[in-house]
């Protein structure tokens, strides 16, 4: 979710990559080295961020910039914008493949007789063909993802510290629609471009299909015809599925429904539960940040919020519309929609998401996006001042956003003053100190013009051509584009089947729309799933409020989050209807189909377990386990954005009320945060005690865990 890792989406024109290029590239580069594995270090706003306009958080969401409020889970930036920004991305020649396993595109419905050839990369390293115990095959779920990205696991991290333990064998999986894992256009059809029809086999039921039919089937390369171990297929060893974010969530799925052939799963930071209004994407972090900066931000939002969504009482049409046209010079945004406006403030959130434990992949954005929301020396308007002091703050942010001038040409130079004129509801010349602006909202704004806004401008767009999610013109170029994208494929699967619509956190409990006329047995309107039970509360407090049934699952009445209040990381402005609002306009209906459905299918997701996912028996043939599965591990991150949809969640699951044992581990890292335990140092820095104390910890857990299983294979 994904990764990354808040919350995620203009994707609409290159111009807007061009402007966004400098804090991309911050985010996805600081060691070439690391580059790959540093997109599964954010997510999914994968997701990390959650901007309609800026798609990727290139290290967030898978999963995860929730920049920019991007698709959950968005957490690559796409191969060909990796190649056009010069990243320094994988390449995707490498020692260990890839090879290829020819896949049919729909398992079940005969729809279609195209095929694909699903990528996949090997490393036989801590192989040894002459040993008498069974060969473990350790496989890594692409995700949302280029393979390609995955593959310095295959050298580095848990998987490769799995396989080193035990003598295994590794493999990087590539999800259907990722990469080169896709058919071509010319087998659906006579296309041009991926439109609905195209992507309408890119669901989970397929994808986990994919990754079983391969380890029924695949011919290892690499491996001996005449070796003893020459078949090393999932019924004649044991194979362990491992994810992070979204491909943790389909690692626990592939252990649930075919425990047949997946011998154990780790699924860490697994989005197991499909939610549709996704605010809690910010409650994380409002735990885990400082709190000096994140009640700056609030601060900055809420009086943004006071002047962009009035309330209008006692309050003149003209002065209302001098505060307007006053905050929107401060932000230099006259050419945009005040919903956009807002989306834009939230871009900065999904550098939560991309910190880590280690220097070289963690990203420096949300600790200097910090430094300016509480710097106290600061100017009150540091883009409209020459001072020494403003050159300092401005320096600082040009190392994030790469804007080599200070903004001294800005017209206005007395613009606090101005605007706090246009505050004032009195006729004296005197300060009114209830009117004054908070220096937060200055900082804010500062960072949003030197980040995005200038840049745009510089570029020779209009704001609304950079930042506009509105309209069938703002998303041609992407309907139409003839490469298909990660960011196109995951947004897909988001509008159809994921959800995480990442908005703003309702400000108090709210008991409308309920069913039940008692207001002591309310039914909270979340989610969907097998049983439906109802959650039955004994007061209407916000504590009850996050607490679960047996099954995990809510009655969906109103698909709302209304019940859960939370920090007011971003303005009230992102809706649900908001941030939800690309799906219609950037998959539209074609003649033969009609579109994304109005609201995401998250029941089909959600039947699988969500927060109790391996405790609760689901509706499949192959999987019939009552009383829980053993050997699937579930692993979060104590701050990570997306643990509110994983079982450890704190707002629908108690913070994770499960026993961790050696056949059912339940681990949550303190002070860690997007699948944080996947990547790794080095075997001989490991072995130098160069790991955090907690994530030598976490990896010596998981290969004892892991040692625990093996020794159960054949039993």
């Amino acid at each position: 979710m994904v990764d990354s890792p808040s919350s995620v989406f203009s994707l609409l024109s290159r111009r807007i990559w061009l402007a966004l290029a400098a804090i991309l590239l911050l985010i996805t580069i600081s060691s070439p080295s690391v580059s790959a594995i540093r997109t599964q270090t954010t997510a999914k706003r994968v997701p990390g961020l959650s901007s309609l306009f800026a798609f990727k958080h290139a290290e967030a969401l898978s999963l995860g910039i929730q920049d920019l409020s991007l698709p959950p889970f968005i957490s690559d930036i796409d191969e060909e914008d990796a190649n056009d920004l010069k990243v320094g991305a994988t390449k995707e020649k490498s020692p260990y493949g890839p090879h290829t396993f020819t896949q049919p595109l729909d398992h079940f419905h005969n729809t279609t007789k195209a095929t694909f050839k699903q990528r996949f990369w090997i490393s036989l390293k801590h192989y040894d063909p002459n040993s008498t115990s069974p060969t473990p095959v350790y496989v890594v779920d692409g995700g949302e993802t280029s393979g390609a990205n995955r593959i310095p696991f295959l050298e580095n991290g848990i998987l490769d510290i799995l396989a080193e333990a035990t003598g295994g064998i590794s493999i990087v999986l590539e999800h259907r629609y990722y990469g080169t894992s896709k058919p071509r256009l010319r087998d659906i059809g006579n296309k041009t471009y991926w439109d609905v029809d195209a992507l309408r086999w890119l669901t989970n039921e397929q994808a986990l299909e994919d990754s079983a039919r391969f380890m029924r089937h695949v011919k290892l390369p690499g491996i001996a015809s005449v070796s003893a171990q020459s078949n090393l297929t999932a019924d004649k060893t044991p194979w362990i599925y491992i994810g992070g974010s979204y491909a943790g969530a389909r690692a626990a799925h592939m252990r649930v429904l075919y425990p047949d052939i997946v011998f154990g799963a780790i699924s860490t930071s697994g989005v197991s539960a499909a939610i549709d209004s996704f605010p809690q994407y910010y409650y994380p972090i409002a735990r885990g940040a400082d709190p000096a900066c994140t009640q700056a931000i609030q601060a900055a939002v809420g009086a943004f919020d006071a002047i962009a969504v009035p309330a209008h009482h006692g309050t003149s049409k003209v002065s209302q519309k001098k505060k307007e046209d006053a905050l929107r010079t401060l932000f230099h945004a006259k050419d945009i929609d005040w919903d956009d406006l807002a989306n834009l403030l939230s871009s900065q959130l999904g550098y939560f998401q991309a910190l880590n434990w280690d220097p070289a992949v963690s990203s420096p954005g949300w600790a200097q996006f910090c430094d300016v929301m509480t710097n106290k020396t600061a100017i009150k308007s540091p883009v409209l001042t020459s001072s020494s002091s403003s050159k300092r703050d401005l320096s600082r942010l040009s190392r994030l956003a790469v804007v080599q001038e200070s903004f001294a040409r800005s017209s206005v130079p007395s613009l606090r003053a101005e605007l706090e004129r246009a505050f004032s509801t009195s006729s004296h010349d005197e300060k009114n100190d209830d009117n004054e602006l908070p220096d937060e909202l200055f900082r804010l704004a500062s960072y949003v013009r030197a980040n995005l806004i200038e840049p745009c401008l510089r570029s020779g767009a209009t704001l609304r051509q950079c930042f506009s999610t509105k309209g069938e013109e703002a998303w041609k170029d992407f309907v139409r584009a003839p490469k298909l994208s990660s960011s196109k494929a995951w947004m897909y699967q988001v509008c159809t089947q994921w959800g995480y619509f990442q908005g703003s956190a309702p400000k108090q409990i709210s008991i409308s729309n309920m069913p039940d006329s008692d207001p002591h047995k309310r039914i909270h309107p979340h989610f969907e799933g097998p049983e439906q039970r109802p959650m039955i509360l004994t007061d209407t407090t916000a504590d009850d409020a996050g607490r679960l049934t047996a099954s995990g699952l809510f009655d969906d009445r109103s698909r709302s989050t209304a019940f859960s209040p939370g920090p007011q990381l971003v303005s009230s402005l992102l809706t649900l209807s908001y941030t939800s609002s690309y799906c219609p306009e950037a998959y539209p209906p074609t003649s033969i189909s009609p579109g994304v459905p109005d609201r995401p299918d998250i029941n089909e997701i959600n039947r699988l377990g969500a927060f109790n996912v391996g405790l609760v028996p689901v509706d499949s043939a192959s999987s019939s386990h009552k009383g829980g599965l053993d050997r699937l591990a579930i692993i979060n991150g104590q701050f990570d954005p997306w643990r509110p949809a994983t079982p450890h969640s704190e707002e629908f699951a108690g913070g994770g009320a499960r026993s961790d044992t050696l056949m059912r581990p339940f681990k949550l890292i303190p002070n860690c945060w997007h699948h944080c335990d996947q990547n790794g140092l080095s075997s001989e820095d490991r072995k130098a005690g160069k790991e955090p104390e907690r994530i030598r910890k976490i990896h010596e857990e998981e290969v004892e865990f892991v040692q625990a299983w093996l020794e159960r294979w054949g039993k």
